[in-house]
């Protein structure tokens, strides 16, 4: 199973995690249809910084299965659009930084969802 990692932050664009996450679950239909499998393909999981909810540009609130601390491993990383501003002076953006930079050099894969990516 390929699990994917959705990091959820504040400001946020949701689109960016519910999206790739309904295409992940029509590709996991997909294959276990066509492939005759017992088990999905690939596997989502949401998180945030601190395993709290986070409020996305526009007011929604994204619930975590878990926070950063929880992720040992996982195949992928996806990282949303973030609308502005984003302090990157900030803090929890080091500490996020940090966690990328450190799975990164594990091996796992980085992608983003945005234009600017």
């Amino acid at each position: 199973m390929i699990h994917f990692t959705f990091l959820a932050e504040n400001n946020c664009l949701s689109s960016g995690i519910s999206g790739a996450i309904d295409a992940l679950s029509i590709a996991n239909l997909l294959w276990q249809y066509m492939e005759g499998a017992k088990t999905p393909l690939f596997e989502s999981r949401i998180i945030t910084p601190d395993g709290e909810p986070v409020t996305a540009n526009g007011g929604m609130v994204i619930h975590a299965a878990g926070s950063m601390a929880d992720i040992r491993t996982t195949n992928m990383i996806v990282i949303p659009a973030f609308f502005m501003p984003l302090d990157l002076k900030a803090k929890r953006t080091e500490q996020i930084c940090d966690w990328l930079k450190m799975h990164h050099a594990q091996g796992t894969r980085l992608a983003a969802t945005c234009t600017g990516s």
